[in-house]
């Protein structure tokens, strides 16, 4: 089991746990919070689409563009982890694991 902190400026603090091996579709996690507004919120982020750049070659500039939502599978769950303290705003412990 794979877990997750997720901290808010407001000091309150969300735990994102999913099986790191098992590479299902759609990713199954268990996002836990005590304020429904915060949860609410990465509820969100994780269900909108968005754009991944996945590396093809080891040359910079050689990628395909992937267009998926975070929830598809783990590998989108975790990439989108990496984005969301720039895009909300939150910070993400990834020292944390328990």
């Amino acid at each position: 089991m794979r877990r997750w902190i997720i901290s808010h400026e407001s000091g309150q603090t969300a735990t994102l746990e999913y099986e790191e091996n098992k590479r299902t579709e759609p990713a199954e996690f268990v996002l836990t919070c005590e304020s429904e507004s915060i949860k609410n919120k990465l509820l969100d982020y994780f269900n909108k689409e968005r754009e991944y750049q996945i590396p093809v070659s080891q040359k910079i500039d050689d990628y395909r563009i992937d267009v998926s939502k975070p929830t598809k599978n783990t590998m989108y769950l975790e990439l989108a982890l990496c984005t969301l303290c720039a895009t909300l705003e939150e910070f993400v412990d990834f020292s944390a694991d328990f």
